[in-house]
């Protein structure tokens, strides 16, 4: 996947639309939830779905437009705990690549969304991935995810660790076999992965057959051999101050986790840690992100992202 152009007017025209009509720019869950539609997993997102030679792969792959791929996956949270932060994501994840390829921090992004709720807690739609996208065909799939705004249960957990397998086991990157260079996988979400991936829902929701339960610390070092993987955890939610979360993810990532407070930054964050992780100067960065009346805000989440690689070391007072 990844051929094609993306047109960034017609993105912003569309979250135009919903807005001025008062519906939601997540028209499939607004389907669903009004009956029009059956309550399951979108075609373009269905993690079975299997590519033309039947194969069950997503790819990012070089192609004459885009000589030099770089798959980036973001995966977000759609649990009851959420609220309605999966809304404001999907408003603002469909700038992403206009921010990228406008900025020029990676060759020729090709973007992946995906989400995920918990397969342990009755979910039957607990894992939804698309494709890597270069057009807008990227805009239209992030509007066919299910915002239950439920599912979940209050153990503190969600079902991250099986889209971790998915994109560990089911991707095919250029970049990596080609250039030996990672691509770039964010996860965004308030509580923390469960500590294995069952073999059960692997095989429910992935469709690999006879398969074993895999630690979640060793499906992460997997998928570390294909990205460089973050942990955008939004502060604006009641578990910012549960302990069980917070010691979890801190186990996992490190200082890869980064705090975001207002999820309208999201683009801002992703780039900046990208292009931080790319070698960019920070102070540079800010000044190409941070405009505007929230520009502090702003700084603020750059510098928190680019703290979340370590070789920076930056701070606020670098800023």
């Amino acid at each position: 996947m990844g051929n094609g152009y993306h047109d960034h007017t017609q993105t912003a025209d569309r979250i135009t639309r919903a807005a001025i009509s008062g519906q939601s720019v997540m028209d499939y869950a607004s389907q669903i939830d009004s009956g029009v539609v059956a309550r399951k997993v979108h075609p373009k997102l269905d993690p079975k779905r299997p590519n033309g030679a039947g194969e069950i792969i997503r790819e990012a792959l070089d192609s004459p437009d885009h000589p030099a791929s770089t798959p980036i996956a973001v995966i977000f949270d759609t649990t009851g705990s959420m609220g309605s932060i999966p809304e404001t994501l999907v408003k603002k994840l469909g700038g992403l690549m206009k921010l990228l390829q406008e900025k020029q921090y990676v060759t020729d992004p090709q973007v992946l969304f995906g989400a995920i709720n918990d397969a342990d807690r009755g979910s039957d739609i607990p894992l939804e991935i698309g494709q890597f996208e270069a057009s807008n065909e990227m805009d239209d799939v992030i509007t066919k995810i299910y915002n239950t705004q439920s599912g979940g249960g209050g153990n503190s957990h969600e079902s991250y660790e099986l889209a971790m397998y998915f994109l560990a086991r089911k991707t095919r990157l250029d970049c990596v076999t080609k250039r030996n260079k990672k691509g770039y996988c964010f996860f965004i979400g308030d509580e923390a992965p469960y500590d294995s991936v069952g073999h059960r829902n692997i095989e429910e929701f992935v469709g690999d057959v006879n398969a074993e339960d895999i630690a979640t610390t060793d499906i992460l070092a997997e998928l570390r051999e294909k990205f460089e993987v973050f942990w955008i955890r939004p502060t604006v939610t009641t578990n910012i101050n549960n302990s069980e979360v917070t010691n979890a993810l801190r186990t996992l990532f490190g200082e890869r986790e980064i705090k975001i407070n207002d999820p309208r930054e999201i683009c801002e964050v992703i780039a900046a840690t990208i292009a931080v992780n790319e070698g960019r100067n920070i102070r540079d960065v800010a000044n190409d992100l941070a405009t505007g009346s929230n520009r502090d805000a702003v700084v603020r989440s750059i510098a928190s992202a680019a703290a979340a690689i370590p070789a920076r070391n930056i701070t606020m007072g670098d800023l």
